[in-house]
């Protein structure tokens, strides 16, 4: 019986043992389940955390993208002006360059879905980024020098080249470009680059032998010389002397017609004294179209901006204030300021030849004052003299015309150019021997 009992406690006993070993592995399931679930839900925690993180900050990207791509939208401008020295960049956004501030650059064309940072410019490869521009307004540039023929040489730029605009403006290349020379003046060469007239100084200059350009160039020119364009049938002609320069409108536009029509290059009077000088190549089809006084000047006028071919009015100053001939075609220069005839000159006509130097002096400087500081000059009725030579170099003249009726060269004395005289019987053909 007792057997029977410790068995039975034996047997209880063991039942219990099992009991708890099996409520211990229940528990310790249950807590692994439990460790589990904390685990699985601070990883959907940590999971969906970051998931909203992402979808924040992609957010945020995309609010600084599009608000980045409007600035650089908003940036855009076709005309524009550096507002800093900035860097010049080639299409990798590597360095290549600086543009000093105040800079006026023309940007290419770019499209809706822009979304570079930087602006590359018209007339060159090179870009400027956004942030360093500001609109401007267009500015209309003198592009005269695409017509000259370049020299036979080139200036390399190397390392920290510096092209002007002026003095204070500037662009630093600092990759090797090689570009033609346009014009060789004392200590300067000129050279097309983004479109502008730029100069390098000749002591920071490395040039090679190029050949340019095989267009045959002028080694000499016509200067050509009117006087009063009238109109017959609003009865101009009565009032215009003398008659044999008196050219009837219809005359003026017929020789401007067969300038324009035959490709000739009008040219301005600082390219006629760069090309005595040898400082510029010009097209061997050039000529330069000179008015005389100031009087029946209207009619001239228009005709030269109907053909957009250029002229130059050498103005007896007292006549009128030279805002009276403004026009992009029509430069003004000196024809004095009031010593175009005088009485009783026994050497000629022109006060140029009768009065003293001092007197003369006076006069030549009130002209150039009106004229933006002018240097050039035609004498009155063609008339010369030491005295006269000596006082237009003393007034700040640097060239003067007169007559003679033959061609300029290169190297002449520019202070007795000649010029051929056109009358009221100068017909075209006759035009066309004189300038060919």
């Amino acid at each position: 019986m007792q057997e029977k009992i410790n068995k039975t406690k034996k047997n209880t006993k063991s039942n219990k043992h099992n009991a708890e070993k099996k409520y211990n592995k229940t528990k310790k399931i249950k807590k692994g389940l439990l460790a589990l679930v904390i685990i699985i839900v601070v990883l959907i925690g940590s999971v969906t955390t970051i998931f909203i993180y992402k979808q924040n900050n992609n957010k945020i990207n995309e609010d600084k993208k599009y608000i980045l791509l409007k600035n650089i939208k908003n940036s855009y401008n076709k005309f524009v002006i550096t507002n800093k020295n900035s860097k010049l960049y080639d299409e990798n956004e590597n360095i290549i360059g600086e543009v000093t501030k105040g800079t006026y650059l023309v940007l290419d064309d770019i499209p809706d879905n822009y979304d570079k940072e930087y602006f590359k410019l018209k007339y060159s490869d090179m870009y400027i980024k956004y942030t360093d521009i500001a609109e401007s307004e267009e500015k209309q540039e003198d592009n005269r020098y695409d017509n000259y023929i370049p020299f036979n040489k080139s200036i390399i730029t190397n390392k920290d080249t510096k092209l002007y605009i002026d003095d204070n403006t500037y662009y630093t290349i600092d990759k090797q470009i090689e570009l033609p020379i346009l014009i060789n003046d004392t200590d300067k060469y000129y050279v097309s680059f983004d479109n502008k007239l730029l100069y390098v100084r000749k002591d920071s200059s490395e040039v090679v032998e190029k050949n340019n350009s095989n267009e045959e160039v002028a080694t000499s020119l016509a200067v050509l010389n009117y006087h009063f364009v009238i109109n017959k049938e609003a009865g101009e002609d009565k009032l215009c002397e003398p008659s044999s320069i008196c050219h009837t409108d219809t005359q003026f536009e017929s020789h401007i017609k067969y300038i324009k029509d035959n490709g000739f290059y009008s040219i301005t009077m600082k390219e006629l004294e760069m090309f005595i000088d040898n400082k510029i190549n010009l097209p061997k089809k050039s000529v330069s179209i000179t008015i005389d006084d100031g009087w029946f000047v209207a009619r001239a006028k228009n005709i030269l901006n109907s053909y957009q071919v250029m002229g130059t009015l050498f103005l007896i100053g007292y006549l009128a204030p030279v805002s009276d001939y403004a026009s992009p075609y029509l430069e003004v220069h000196s024809h004095t300021w009031n010593l175009h005839n005088v009485s009783n000159c026994k050497e000629g006509r022109s006060a140029l030849l009768c009065y003293d130097k001092s007197k003369i002096v006076d006069d030549l400087k009130k002209s150039r004052e009106s004229l933006n500081n002018s240097t050039y000059f035609c004498y009155p009725f063609y008339e010369y003299n030491d005295n006269a030579i000596s006082a237009l170099k003393e007034a700040g003249f640097t060239m003067a015309l007169t007559g003679g009726n033959k061609r300029v060269t290169r190297n002449i004395n520019k202070f007795k150019v000649p010029r051929y005289v056109i009358y009221n019987t100068t017909t075209t053909d006759r035009l066309a021997k004189m300038i060919t």
